[in-house]
């Protein structure tokens, strides 16, 4: 998996430490006698079946990805080579895997508001007045 002593003594020392978060998912079952439907909103946006994923992870595997990594900003791509097999994600590939819509307005890179058609300096105005609300 490494390329190098040097890179096997960083992934042990830095990486091989990192916690990785326990898998979660939410029981709709369990929620049926809530006065609020909330799988009916989940339905509507197309997110109940990744919401209810329930599915063996593998701590060092994602270790490993996250440390064998490399993004393409532009395209919006991981990518990760680990013991041989090449990992590539998207947001196509993503949506996919976790069966969730993957339509509407995208944009990636460093130029994403331009092509939101608005500028950085509108942007963090927005924030700024946003965060003054609350």
């Amino acid at each position: 998996m490494y390329e190098s002593e040097a890179e096997e003594k960083i992934f042990k020392e830095k990486w091989r430490t990192k916690p990785t978060a326990p898998g979660r998912f939410f029981n709709f079952e369990a929620l049926k006698s809530h006065p609020l439907e909330i799988k009916a909103y989940t339905d509507f946006q197309g997110w109940s079946s990744f919401l209810s994923l329930r599915e063996t992870y593998y701590t060092r595997l994602i270790q490993a990805f996250y440390f064998k990594a490399k993004c393409d900003r532009e395209n919006c791509t991981i990518k990760a080579n680990v013991k041989g097999v090449e990992f590539e994600l998207n947001p196509d590939i993503i949506a996919d895997i976790f069966k969730i819509p993957n339509n509407g307005f995208s944009a990636y890179g460093e130029n994403w508001y331009s092509l939101a058609r608005t500028t950085f300096e509108e942007v963090v105005f927005s924030l700024d007045k946003a965060s003054m609300k609350t």
